[in-house]
């Protein structure tokens, strides 16, 4: 499917006057389903909830649930339930991206509603989340809302150890809880931490999958919900882990692996399906290439033409050729609207040309990077035509646009491509993930700038995100070597002598240190049986 512009969005019909957002827009009858109503999510479009509705005298409050209204709860003060308040209104619905919402709006709000160990981690990604909406209007992080933040963070672990300490173990709570703080750490930059917590979740999965755990049927369905999650999540931290711990790295990958897919589909039924499929051809060759450097002990990718290499190549043909009979095959009649699974469409097939432009050749061509930014403009055109305020600031779990127009700033040979990229960085502000706007575009910026830096080495997808913690200048040099990682094998031989400015990770405040005694197998290594 070629990316498209210039579409126009269609209204007809009756305005709802109780009905979501969505539907009051395009002026068409809303079911009015919750949290999302179906007329959006049958066509593929992000239905943004609904507006409060002050009820009328002997009123009775309909039971469909999650409701994004909150009566006051007497066990949060004043900034708690206002942060949950937006948690449930603004953040949960940004997190899931142009893909399923169904974890962040049902399961997540939900258990919000019960469980402290849920509702506290909440509340912290919402304070960042806050705070980031705050620093792109007035370039100031709050040190305020940055400590309450991490309070609320480490109160959130301290319920789910008195959870595991007091009850049964419960592991749709426990999974829940760990990819929140996964993406709490990620969203923030700390990475071990996040990846402290991803081995706990993937050591749970593969509990079940031994059938260690407890939960009998409904650990196999909490397998299926929560695999892909992190999974894609999972890929994110491992590429920040630290590449002089090479055995520690390759267990991590191969612990992803085994997460993912046991074989891959031959047919796709949604988006969803097949960004895991995705994620999980991403885990299973980035674990060949890590141990085939690890083989040679370098860091030099290996040949594209060995069999190993073509096995790879083919691999991602294959994903390719499926992802387009699905999307012939799920096409709607009408062509004259953008719609949500248009735009996922779109990131996947740009997710998968970055990653087959890693494996196929040292030397990409000019048209593959074409391809890359011919996507990136048309998902960047629709957040900025959207009718939807704020739509253009993405604030995501996971990998979006970031991570591809910097692998094309450092990658492309060619000067003009590499302006159009750092060109849409700057039109495409936010946090994706452990990805930040701000500080990929200033790397890119000063890379361009650079006579011949470009061709003198070759970069990870991967970069390090933003934080919320104060700049400090470091060397671009010794940053690389200590905090860039390159999952995919590639060298790094530069000759850097000048500096960026670049975030450290954020630091915990002395007084709030998160306790992880909740995770048992902490500093265990996850276990691989095969490479």
């Amino acid at each position: 499917m070629k990316p498209k512009s210039g579409n126009r969005f269609r209204v007809c019909g009756t305005p709802s006057r109780t009905g979501c957002i969505t539907c009051k827009i395009r002026r068409v009858k809303c079911g009015e389903e919750k949290p999302c109503c179906k007329r959006c999510t049958s066509t593929g479009r992000k239905c943004d909830g609904y507006a409060p509705v002050k009820p009328s005298d002997g009123s009775r409050k309909s039971p469909s649930s999650p409701a994004k209204y909150l009566p006051p709860n007497p066990n949060l003060d004043p900034a708690e339930q206002r942060l949950l308040y937006f948690f449930r209104t603004f953040t949960a619905p940004k997190l899931s991206g142009y893909f399923s919402p169904d974890f962040w709006e049902r399961r997540v709000i939900q258990a919000t509603d019960f469980e402290p160990a849920i509702r506290h981690a909440a509340i912290a990604i919402a304070a960042v989340h806050q705070d980031y909406v705050g620093w792109q209007q007035s370039k100031v992080y709050d040190p305020s809302i940055q400590s309450f933040a991490f309070r609320q963070y480490t109160k959130a672990i301290s319920y789910l150890y008195q959870l595991m300490s007091t009850q049964t173990q419960q592991l749709d709570i426990t999974l829940t809880a760990c990819i929140l703080f996964i993406s709490f750490d990620c969203l923030l930059g700390n990475h071990e931490s996040a990846i402290i917590h991803l081995k706990s979740g993937l050591k749970i999965l593969e509990d079940i999958k031994m059938k260690k755990a407890p939960g009998g049927s409904s650990a196999h369905e909490w397998e299926r919900e929560f695999s892909p999650l992190l999974l894609s999540l999972g890929i994110q931290a491992a590429s920040f882990a630290n590449p002089r711990q090479r055995v520690d790295r390759l267990a991590l990958w191969v612990a992803l692996k085994n997460a993912g897919l046991p074989a891959q589909p031959t047919r796709f039924y949604s988006l969803d399906e097949a960004r895991h499929a995705l994620d999980t051809l991403t885990a299973d060759i980035t674990v060949d290439r890590t141990a085939a450097a690890d083989r040679t002990m370098d860091r030099q990718c290996p040949n594209p033409r060995s069999s190993e290499g073509l096995r790879h190549i083919a691999a991602m043909q294959a994903w390719s050729e499926t992802f387009e009979i699905f999307l012939l095959e799920s096409m709607p009649e009408d062509r004259t609207i953008i719609t949500k699974h248009d735009l996922g469409a779109s990131l996947l097939k740009l997710h998968s040309l970055v990653f087959s432009i890693v494996i196929e050749t040292p030397e990409p061509s000019h048209k593959r990077f074409d391809e890359v930014l011919a996507h990136c403009e048309f998902l960047i055109a629709a957040k900025v035509n959207s009718p939807f305020p704020n739509e253009n600031l993405n604030f995501t779990a996971t990998m979006g646009l970031i991570a591809p127009l910097f692998f094309t700033v450092m990658r492309s040979p060619n000067r003009a491509i590499q302006q159009r990229a750092i060109d849409l960085l700057s039109r495409s502000p936010g946090r994706e993930g452990t990805w930040d706007a701000d500080d990929a575009l200033r790397i890119a910026g000063e890379t361009a700038e650079s006579a011949g830096y470009y061709q003198d080495f070759e970069t990870p997808i991967f970069s390090v995100s933003g934080s919320m913690s104060p700049q400090s200048e470091v060397g671009m040099k010794n940053f690389m070597a200590d905090r860039m990682i390159w999952p995919f094998g590639e060298k790094y031989h530069a000759d850097m002598s000048h500096r960026a400015s670049m975030v450290h990770e954020v630091s915990f405040p002395l007084d709030v240190q998160p306790n992880l005694d909740w995770i048992p197998f902490a500093n265990t290594p996850v276990r691989s049986n095969t490479v």
